[in-house]
């Protein structure tokens, strides 16, 4: 049965993936608030607690890559119930955590598998149901989702005054768990992908077919007058391929020949995924780094909480602010790329942000600036998963996969790095000035590529 876009059950969506992501979408800026005493029992060092968060992107990010395989074999809601009960099963582990490794494997593998399925299979549940106002979905549903940032870490503080930190986590979990399963349940089967399977996939399923007999093999001649000819042509059975039919068996193997992965050959899509990769990248470590920066600034837990607070609701109104200046006339007319355009000037003011953050320490101050931190990020989450569908709308699903495994490879290498920062400086200067300048360099030379470039972007990788 089909389905209208832009009106109706379009909007229902919505809500179900912001009900889903309401309490995920705060973890990484409260992960200090939230499991900073946990680390501390367990005693965590910074370069381990950055390794954690490290692997959660690079889980998040490698993840996404399945999310339209699995969309097509099994549909939107299995794809929506795996990432809930990645991250609920993930984060109430936690609690239980009794060395960093523990907590590396919990928090950074199982949960952050969890985030990766529902990022993208979000993404794609909203594009797949709007078209005109896909801007402004896109802007409600980071809303929705950042109204987490604005709850939550006030729920926390609560909660920390009252309960030991396990406790804390396991009714962060509970509550987690409920928008995460009421979510998928409003969301109705069907698939998302309208493209077709890739030939050798295709090829693999219709070679079964090829084994006929030799007496339907044998096709004969007809003359110019209509009328058959006594000679008869023997076609050999062709033999069937036993790799692609064994992998094709193989659930695994069958999602990944699925995955449109010619689009790798294609120096333009590269270019475009590494930039959108680091920027994302850094973008994530900051805000997983909020609640330290300000421990270390001398802050209390209540200053933490409503700096958390207060710059995730101000962001929350930016978002949707953003999210209907990406369906203005005239930005959409006037800029070839706006999707493009908009996500490099959400990248120049975080940078600005970085940058005056490490020359204050008030707390009136630091609030200022982590406000426009949290308005550029704020861009970069309505127009960065917008981007792609500005250069590859046919292939939409494998290109963000893809995109988001160099996305995984960049957290491997960020991680460690922020980590021996961090450890060898007593304040967040040195990572903060180390973000702001690798972002503004990755997106000044892509700005040149991608907007000063003669060349237009194919839609089609190349041969």
């Amino acid at each position: 049965m089909g389905m209208e876009v832009d009106r109706g059950y379009s909007w229902v969506i919505v809500l179900a993936v912001t009900l889903q992501g309401i309490c995920t979408s705060p973890l990484l800026p409260m992960m200090g608030l939230l499991f900073g005493p946990k680390l501390v029992k367990i005693n965590s060092t910074e370069t381990q607690t950055a390794t954690a968060t490290s692997l959660y992107l690079f889980c998040w990010s490698f993840f996404t890559l399945f999310v339209g395989p699995l969309v097509q074999l099994r549909g939107e809601r299995f794809v929506s119930f795996a990432a809930s009960l990645c991250a609920i099963f993930g984060l109430g582990l936690c609690s239980f955590a009794r060395n960093p490794l523990d907590f590396i494997i919990c928090f950074g593998f199982i949960a952050g598998a969890g985030q990766g399925l529902y990022a993208l299979n979000s993404i794609l549940l909203v594009n797949k149901h709007f078209k005109a106002k896909v801007g402004l979905a896109m802007g409600l549903f980071v809303c929705g989702t950042g109204s987490g940032g604005l709850i939550m870490p006030q729920v926390v503080k609560v909660l920390l005054k009252n309960f030991e930190v396990e406790t804390v986590i396991q009714i962060y979990t509970g509550i987690m768990a409920v928008g995460g399963l009421i979510g998928p349940i409003l969301i109705r089967t069907g698939s998302i992908l309208p493209q077709k399977q890739d030939e050798n996939v295709e090829t693999a399923l219709k070679e079964p077919l090829a084994k006929k007999s030799a007496e339907d093999e044998n096709k004969q001649l007809v003359n110019a007058n209509g009328k058959q000819s006594d000679t008869i042509i023997k076609v050999e059975p062709k033999k069937p391929n036993r790799c692609l039919q064994f992998m094709h068996k193989v659930f695994i193997f069958r999602i990944f020949l699925m995955i449109r992965w010619s689009l790798l050959k294609d120096i333009k899509f590269v270019l475009i995924s590494l930039g959108v990769s680091i920027s994302f990248n850094c973008f994530l470590f900051f805000n997983a780094q909020i609640s330290d920066l300000c421990f270390k600034k001398g802050f209390t837990v209540s200053q933490v909480a409503d700096i958390i607070t207060i710059s995730g609701g101000i962001g929350i109104g930016f978002r949707f602010l953003q999210g209907v200046i990406a369906d203005l006339p005239c930005i959409t007319k006037r800029v070839k790329k706006p999707k493009t355009f908009l996500f490099l000037i959400a990248s120049a003011t975080f940078s600005a942000s970085l940058y005056g953050l490490t020359q204050i320490w008030t707390y009136d101050l630091v609030m200022v600036f982590i406000i426009l931190s949290q308005i550029g990020i704020a861009g970069a989450s309505v127009f960065g998963p917008l981007l792609m569908t500005e250069y590859y709308p046919k292939y939409l699903a494998s290109a963000m996969g893809i995109c988001n495994v160099l996305r995984a490879a960049c957290a491997f290498l960020l991680g460690p790095i922020i980590g021996v920062l961090k450890d060898n400086s007593e304040n967040s200067t040195p990572m903060l000035i180390f973000l702001a300048t690798f972002l503004l360099v990755v997106s000044f030379i892509w700005m040149l590529e991608r907007i000063f470039s003669k060349s237009p972007v194919e839609e089609k990788p190349t041969a």
